[in-house]
Formats: structure tokens, C-alpha cells, sequence
């Protein structure tokens, strides 16, 4: 067992702002109040907080024991936290720029405990951290160090391993920006609702076209609007790019035996370590521009990954479906899926249109009749265009698949999403039926699983699922029971 253990002492600042942030709403009604009592009151503020954030320091100690890492924290009220070093499901590594000049790392280590506050947060240097790496990768797998180079903070493959990196082009992030943009998705409806116009105005016979062409004057009186709105959202648009870019530039994405390591960024890096027993699920996910596309954003579930603010759970950016096949061939083959994919059946598509659009009509009614007015009239139909495309993106997206190691669920319109599961961490499985899918002899299956989303459903398929393909894959003890 190692001695005391503290943070860096530069952690200190830290917490002195933290503790001066608390009194900032004090500041002001004294400065209102009475001037002369400013600087006093500023300076026992600044003095409590200096005191505060050194007994934190001092009373923040951890110790590396032969098979747990201890951990003790607080000032008025003292917790502890012991775990196995097998228990530390992610390991992330957090550098920012100010702790480069300094050469320290903040360093997360998530035990899967479900209170956020029960995670342990330590700023090391180089030296404690390699001490830190060696004790907890000793337990993870004992070949790691053959394969990477734990002597950094970004644990870069050596050269027998650097083959396996999978790397983010410049290119990829800003697809993945300009993607994920509002303008893109609305580029995105624009191009996917072109498909459907001529096919509705021949079944109800109006020349749609006609007819919308007559609205171009009301159009135009709001064109300089529509000009500035739309110069706004190129320009957020270019800056987000750089900013993103900046966030995820050199990413990389690699596998070390049974751990799977991601590292990225320009000026603040951020290293995130994690078992592959520990990844719940793995999730392909599309909005409408990239559904078009045929493009995918890459996540995965694992406990203490991408619960920060701002902080997305990524595998890759964006890719294609080739290069995300490859992915999953080379870091995570235990997730890959070839088998057949069971699909909606025709007598179970109409459940996607019947509801949304009869709703729609009935409010969108109400609303030209109190509302006579073309414009309106002229929305109305776009929405329920757009209600039309989006009930048969759900009908064309939902699909179940399975194989003997995972199950495959597909579902979503405008916001599609795929999700890998691993048949040993689905903990339950339900099967729910309407009056109508009972005669249509459909249903929808909920497929639960440890992790953020925690549960993933695909709607309207065939009920004979469940008794005929369902037990050549799934444990009998999960399968829903036939009333």
C-alpha cells in the first residue's frame, strides 16, 4: 500500500475559485450598499477561500493498494471510496491547455456507481499518473503495456500495434458539423420531401405546383427575412465547424486487447479508456441530411462515457457504412451483424400513417377555418408533408435482426437510429400489442439494457417473431410469455 497520496497543489486554484464563485451574489449588494465595506468584504471572501481550498487539498487523499484504489475527500463531512482496480469501468484523462504548460492531467475514474458525486476526480503529474496507469492497467490486462506506451498521457499505440488506429479525418469533422446543423436538416427535408410531391399530386389530381406558385408574392414580401436569417446560420454555421474542429481534432480511436481507448483533441486532449465488457451497446444514428446521405455518427454506451456537459459518447464522428462496418471489424467484432433483417410487413406499415396523420388533419382544420389565410393554408400542407415523410421514414427504418452474439433494432423517422446490443446485457424483454396490431397479428418489442438510453424499441413487426425466431437466439427466460 502506497502513502498519502495527494493531488497536484495547482488543483488549489481550482478549488479557490470554485469556493469564491459561491459569494459572487454577495459582492454586488455589498459594493450597493456600502463602498467602503468593498474591499473588506473582498478581501475576508478571498482569505475564507484560500483557507477552505487548502484544507480540501490537504484533507483529498488517495491510496493505490495492492488490488483497490481508496479514496477520501471532504472538509465538514468526510467521504470515503474504496474500489477494485476491476471494478473502474472508464478512465479518462483531461488535459487543457493551461495544464499542458504545467504538464498535469485531470484524471476520471468511473466505478459505475449510479450517484455522479461518487466518481473519483484526481490532477496528477506525469509521474503520478504513469504510477496510476501501471496499478489500474496491471489489473485491467496484463499484456497492456506490450501493446501501448503508458509513459504519456494519451497512451498512443506503439509501433506493434499503430496498425489497429482508427483515425478522424479533417474531412469527417466537418461533414459531422455541417450535418448536424439546423440549416442542413432543413436543407435535409427540403431534398426528402421532393420525392413525395409528384406521387401526391397524382393520387389526389391537383397540380401542386400550380397551385404554390400562386403564393410567390405573399414569398417575397419576407425574402430580406429569410436573407438575414439564413446569412446567420452560415455564419454560426462556419464558426461551430472551428470549433468543433478544434474540440475533436486528432481524433483517434483504438483497441488494446480487451480495452478500448479514444483520444482527442487540438488544444485541450481528452483520453478516455474503457473494457469491452463494459461497452452496453453500440448505436449508428442519422439525422434526415445524413439518412440522405447514407452517413453515420458512431456512439456507444458505456458507464461514465459521455455523461459530462457537453460531452457526446462518440465512437467515430461520422463515416459511411462501409467504413462503419470496418470499424466494428477491427475494434469491436464482437458487434458486428450480417444475418437478415426482419422488416415491417405490408399489413403492418399503415399503423406508422393512420394516427399521426389523422391527428394532424383534424387539428390543422381547426386552424384554417379560424385562420382563412393562404399563408397558413400554405403551412399547413408543408407540415403535413413533412408528417407524411416522417411516417414513412419510421415504416421504412423499423427492423430487428439477431445473430447468436447480438440483437440488431432499428428504428426512427426523421432521427433514425440503429442499436447493437450484446444478447448478455439485455436484462429484459417486452412485447406490447394494440386491439389494431392484434388483428394485423403485429407488435412492438422493447429490448432493455444496462446504459444511458437504457431501453430500444422497434414497432409494428410480425408477432411470429417472437414464438419462431426469438428462441434460436434469445434465452427462453427473457422471451414475453404468449397471454
Amino acid at each position: 500500500m502506497n502513502n498519502n497520496l495527494h493531488n497536484h497543489r495547482f488543483i488549489i486554484l481550482s478549488y479557490f475559485i470554485n469556493e469564491f464563485k459561491n459569494f459572487w451574489f454577495i459582492v454586488p449588494i455589498i459594493f450597493a450598499k456600502k463602498i467602503s465595506l468593498f474591499i473588506p468584504a473582498l478581501a475576508l471572501i478571498g482569505i475564507y477561500s484560500i483557507i477552505i481550498s487548502f484544507i480540501r487539498w490537504s484533507k483529498t487523499l488517495y491510496w493505490l493498494n495492492e488490488a483497490t484504489l481508496s479514496y477520501r475527500t471532504g472538509v465538514f463531512s468526510i467521504k470515503n471510496i474504496e474500489t477494485p482496480y476491476n471494478k473502474i469501468t472508464t478512465f479518462d484523462i483531461d488535459q487543457t491547455v493551461i495544464h499542458k504548460i504545467f504538464n498535469l492531467h485531470k484524471v476520471k475514474l468511473d466505478t459505475g456507481a449510479p450517484n455522479k458525486k461518487d466518481e473519483i476526480v484526481l490532477l496528477l503529474d506525469k509521474h503520478a499518473l504513469l504510477d496510476l496507469k501501471q496499478n489500474i492497467g496491471h489489473m485491467e490486462n496484463p499484456q497492456s503495456t506490450n501493446a501501448y506506451d503508458i509513459s504519456g498521457s494519451d497512451m498512443t499505440p506503439n509501433r506493434h500495434s499503430r496498425e489497429n488506429t482508427i483515425c478522424a479525418t479533417t474531412k469527417d469533422l466537418l461533414l459531422y458539423s455541417l450535418t448536424q446543423n439546423n440549416l442542413a436538416i432543413l436543407l435535409g427535408i427540403a431534398l426528402s420531401a421532393d420525392q413525395f410531391i409528384n406521387n401526391i399530386s397524382d393520387v389526389i389530381n391537383i397540380d401542386i405546383n400550380k397551385n404554390i406558385s400562386g403564393l410567390a408574392n405573399n414569398i417575397h414580401s419576407i425574402a430580406s427575412i429569410l436573407i438575414l436569417f439564413i446569412t446567420f446560420i452560415i455564419i454560426s454555421t462556419i464558426f461551430s465547424s472551428i470549433i468543433f474542429i478544434i474540440k475533436y481534432g486528432n481524433y483517434k480511436v483504438y483497441r488494446s486487447n480487451d480495452l478500448i481507448r479514444i483520444n482527442y483533441g487540438l488544444l485541450s486532449n481528452k483520453t478516455y479508456s474503457f473494457k469491452l465488457n463494459k461497452i452496453n451497446a453500440v448505436t449508428m444514428k442519422q439525422n434526415l441530411l445524413r439518412q440522405f446521405f447514407k452517413l453515420y455518427k458512431l456512439q456507444i454506451s458505456a458507464v461514465g462515457y459521455g455523461d459530462e456537459k457537453d460531452e457526446e459518447a462518440l465512437l467515430f464522428p461520422l463515416c459511411t457504412k462501409i467504413k462503419a462496418d470496418f470499424i466494428l471489424s477491427e475494434l469491436l467484432p464482437e458487434f458486428q451483424f450480417s444475418n437478415n433483417m426482419y422488416t415491417v410487413p405490408k399489413r403492418g406499415g399503415r399503423r406508422f400513417f393512420t394516427l399521426p396523420i389523422t391527428i394532424f388533419i383534424a387539428v390543422a382544420s381547426v386552424i384554417i377555418i379560424i385562420f382563412t389565410k393562404t399563408l397558413v393554408i400554405f403551412i399547413s400542407f408543408l407540415i403535413l408533408l413533412l408528417t407524411i415523410c416522417s411516417c414513412f421514414l419510421q415504416y421504412r427504418n423499423s427492423a430487428l435482426g439477431f445473430n447468436n452474439n447480438v440483437v440488431y433494432t432499428a428504428s426512427g423517422g426523421i432521427f433514425k437510429s440503429i442499436t447493437i446490443i450484446p444478447i448478455y446485457q439485455i436484462q429484459a424483454i417486452s412485447y406490447k400489442q394494440s386491439y389494431f396490431q392484434k388483428v394485423n397479428t403485429t407488435c412492438n418489442y422493447n429490448f432493455y439494457y444496462f446504459g444511458k438510453a437504457g431501453s430500444v424499441s422497434s414497432k409494428n413487426l410480425d408477432q411470429g417473431l417472437r414464438d419462431n425466431v426469438l428462441p434460436r437466439y434469445i434465452p427462453s427466460y427473457l422471451i414475453p410469455q404468449q397471454e
